[in-house]
């Protein structure tokens, strides 16, 4: 497995990771239609080609993919410049088949190296996202806030969690 940064030629696996990924996680959350229409949104070419050009021209934002032995994207992940100079985990997302394996903490671990003032990461994850939860947790994060959010029509609640300094439990 290997941790690199985003390129243009990573938009399909990702497109690929994220639809596994988004299946398995919230088919108990939303109807299949909405997930599919949020991943047509949100990962669409268009927008995802815009993402990867913004990261590679920000350094305080990265974008990295993880490749298994063969080349395949088996994972992405996403940091972002937040409110307070407080970095957000925006994206993480991983193969069911590559998951505890420590793609999730080498993620974290690669994003600490290359982003230099990075005190604070937070990323906000469903309630009901147990897994997910449990990563964060394990990570070093801690909950710090909750929120119901509203997508079109569905509502969920969020937990945002917090992790300080270089505290990825390596």
């Amino acid at each position: 497995m290997w941790i690199r940064p985003v390129e243009m030629d990573d938009v399909s696996g990702i497109q690929l990771v994220a639809r596994e990924s988004w299946m398995n996680t919230y088919k108990e959350s939303y109807p299949l239609e909405f997930i599919m229409d949020f991943l047509g949104r949100a990962y669409s070419t268009e927008r995802l080609e815009q993402a990867v050009k913004r990261d590679l021209e920000r350094s305080e934002r990265q974008f990295l993919v993880a490749e298994d032995s063969t080349g395949n994207i088996v994972g992405y992940a996403q940091v972002t410049l937040g409110e307070n100079k407080t970095h957000e985990l925006a994206r993480i997302y991983i193969l069911t088949t590559h998951q505890g394996n420590g793609i999730g903490r080498a993620f974290i671990t690669e994003f600490r190296s290359r982003i230099n003032d990075m005190d604070t990461l937070t990323a906000w994850v469903e309630a009901a996202n147990s897994s997910g939860r449990m990563f964060y947790e394990k990570m070093g994060f801690r909950m710090i806030n909750e929120k119901i959010e509203r997508f079109g029509t569905y509502e969920t609640s969020l937990v945002c969690y917090e992790q300080k300094g270089g505290s990825a439990h390596v």
